[in-house]
């Protein structure tokens, strides 16, 4: 009898010494971090001033980076300016070049944030990218587009202006990040603020990558590179309200959040404009008010300065309510519209009310694009109609059918996406889902089993409120890769024990037993929370409609059902 002789065979991957390039003596090659990932080294050249960079690999997003990187180590407060421009961006729209500031530099699932200009033809877009968990989801925002005719089209940087200036500024006292992009390095717009908490020490530097698994390398070239202290920046602010819809005489609470990212106070004008017909009262810090419009006058010390003041809606009022204000020269950012909230449909004896969940009336497509809820008693359906780009990120966008819960419970359906003609959008990241959400704001706190067009069924949430939204991508189910007819996908089941969230399926091409779909994930939320149906498009100016066939919620431990001696 032979012997078989057990042989192990082990890859490495021999990475060159970097030599210091310029002002960066290090470097993260994150493609080269994973065998099966190897496709082409990067690298990184300084010559006449001008960084040069080669990258290759997938994507910088997700849970992990693939790009190349160069670096520098720095404490506290920092910022970092370049003008980028591509020299050879790849085939993939999507690939990226950026000037970022990172906990870790050689470690792809670092928290970071950063500036990056899209491939694109060049560069048709700039946009800020972070992520706020080490190994967790990315969030990226688009603040700046060529000016073009048609105002949509995809045009390159370099048709407008000589490549675009970014500046990304950590402030690290107050743990906020800032990216501001500029066409003549001298003149800046602030494009995102966000709240990212890190080590004092952080790496500060320029990656790029080609977002393509394949031996390509884009390659991006960076100008007039400069880290520094903090320049001086401009106020900013965002407005929040107490809850996310409304009904006729209801009284929100709003606040305006006045940042100053300066160390030195600064004189302030705040205004802030309700909807017609709102009135006001209870305003804050010596404010007033004057035609609908609120007004402050304040000296704002370093960091946040929270403004309030109640609104409360007209007894007839249009079904879509829109906010306006400035900060000194800036628009307020944060919650800018409200819907009107209605009862559930008729017959319907599951779910109380519904609404479009919405940050923005633009991230509908306009108010043509307002959901709807219908209910059929005889085949026990459902029928949500929802606009929206996407229930994802910071803020969702959507149609919602919900009723208060406390406690454990389970909610199960049917969901089917009707891909008749009134189905206008044709985006293949549409999304029927079983929801839970703390409240009814935009950023809510949420979790929620989400199935696609193609039937791909997953769980995704976001766990702080305005935080980022995250998902798994391994051990995703495809119901029409399974089998199962597009019009009769599986009974699909949410269930909540505590702190620990669940998604099923039931197995009707099998035994019928009900199949766990990923792993159980953790997250709080305190009663009551919100239980229901949701829709989103997943593309501006179109609408979904989606079915939830025979729905049950079953409420395990009711508070009602608890009686106190």
């Amino acid at each position: 009898m032979k012997k078989l002789a057990l042989v192990l065979v082990f890859a490495f991957v021999a990475l060159p010494a970097f030599a210091q390039v310029g002002i960066f003596e290090n470097s993260a090659d994150w493609t080269l971090e994973t065998v099966d990932n190897v496709k082409a080294a990067g690298s990184a050249d300084f010559t006449n001033d001008i960084y040069t960079l080669e990258g290759n690999g997938d994507d910088i997003w997700g849970n992990a980076d693939e790009g190349y990187f160069i670096y520098t180590t720095r404490t506290g407060s920092v910022s970092i300016t370049a003008l980028l421009s591509w020299l050879d961006p790849g085939a993939n729209e999507w690939s990226k070049m950026i000037a970022m500031i990172r906990e870790k530099g050689d470690a792809p699932g670092s928290k970071h944030f950063g500036g990056q200009l899209r491939g694109n033809n060049y560069g048709d877009q700039v946009n800020a990218t972070w992520r706020t968990q080490e190994d967790g989801g990315s969030t990226s925002a688009q603040f700046f587009h060529p000016k073009a005719d048609p105002a949509d089209a995809d045009v390159a940087v370099e048709a407008t202006v000589e490549g675009i200036w970014v500046r990304v500024t950590r402030i690290a006292e107050l743990n906020l990040f800032f990216c501001e992009w500029s066409e003549d390095g001298s003149n800046w717009t602030l494009g995102r603020v966000e709240e990212i908490e890190m080590a004092d020490e952080v790496v500060v530097g320029l990656a790029v990558t080609n977002h393509i698994n394949d031996e390509t390398l884009a390659i991006g070239e960076f100008y007039n590179v400069e880290i520094t202290a903090p320049p001086t920046l401009p106020s900013s602010g965002s407005r929040a309200f107490s809850q996310g819809s409304f009904q006729p005489g209801t009284e929100i609470a709003v606040s305006v959040t006045v940042l100053n990212p300066n160390q030195a106070a600064a004189s302030t004008s705040i205004e802030d404009t309700v909807p017609t017909g709102w009135t006001v009262s209870d305003i804050s810090d010596g404010g007033s008010e004057s035609g609908g419009t609120v007004s402050w006058n304040v000296s704002v010390p370093f960091g946040n300065t929270t403004l309030t003041y109640k609104a409360t809606a007209p007894a007839a009022p249009a079904a879509v309510n829109s906010w306006s204000g400035t900060i000194g020269d800036s628009n307020t950012g944060g919650s800018a519209v409200m819907t009107l909230t209605q009862e559930g449909p008729e017959g319907d004896q599951t779910f109380d009310q519904h609404a479009d969940i919405i940050e923005n009336i633009d991230n509908l497509g306009g108010e043509d694009f307002l959901g709807s809820a219908e209910y059929d008693t005889e085949s026990d359906t459902y029928t949500l109609a929802g606009a929206g780009n996407d229930i994802w990120a910071n803020a969702d966008n959507f149609h919602f059918l919900y009723t208060a819960v406390s406690g454990d419970f389970n909610i199960e359906a049917k969901i089917i996406h009707d891909e008749s003609e009134r189905s206008t959008s044709t985006d293949a990241w549409i999304k029927g889902m079983l929801m839970g959400r703390q409240n009814l704001s935009a950023g809510s706190v949420n979790f929620g089993n989400r199935m696609r067009r193609d039937g791909q069924y997953s769980w995704q949430m976001r766990a702080a409120q305005d935080g980022a939204s995250t998902s798994n991508g391994d051990n995703r189910v495809t119901f029409s890769t399974e089998g199962y007819p597009a019009e009769d996908y599986p009974r699909l089941r949410v269930e909540r024990r505590g702190d620990d969230w669940s998604i099923f399926y039931k197995d009707e091409l099998g035994d019928g037993s009900w199949v766990q779909v990923q792993e159980t994930q953790s997250l709080v939320m305190q009663d009551p929370i919100y239980v229901g149906l949701a829709v989103t498009a997943h593309q501006l100016g179109s609408i979904q409609y989606t079915w939830f066939k025979n729905v049950t919620l079953e409420v395990l431990n009711p508070v009602s059902d608890w009686t106190l001696y």
